[in-house]
């Protein structure tokens, strides 16, 4: 089935041994002394529409993206990242063969 080849293909990307243990950390980026706060900008230029639209695609329908940083017109906020989840969890709903729009 699909959903069968999607999960294989998965299990290519992602084994249980490439997946390294590690420890979280939960930073407060205003008191980081390499970021004090600070955020990203693009430079004049830039070619914002092309790169968030190479950010929204995904990887042989397998790994899929999502954030505030993936949307078009509105990057930079929470309600953005939540409407991008649900946009990327559209998307995986739609390649495993169930009707998306029923979730939104």
């Amino acid at each position: 089935t699909k959903q069968e080849l999607r999960i294989s293909k998965f299990n290519n990307y992602f084994t249980p041994s490439s997946i390294p243990e590690f420890n979280v950390l939960v930073g407060d980026m205003s008191t980081n002394q390499y970021i004090q706060g600070a955020y990203s900008a693009y430079p004049i230029g830039y070619d914002w529409y092309g790169t968030v639209g190479d950010l929204q695609h995904t990887v042989d329908q397998v790994l899929y993206f999502a954030g505030e940083h993936t949307n078009l017109d509105d990057s930079g906020y929470v309600h953005t990242a939540y409407f991008e989840g649900i946009r990327a969890g559209s998307q995986i709903l739609d390649c495993l063969g169930y009707p998306s729009g029923q979730y939104q």
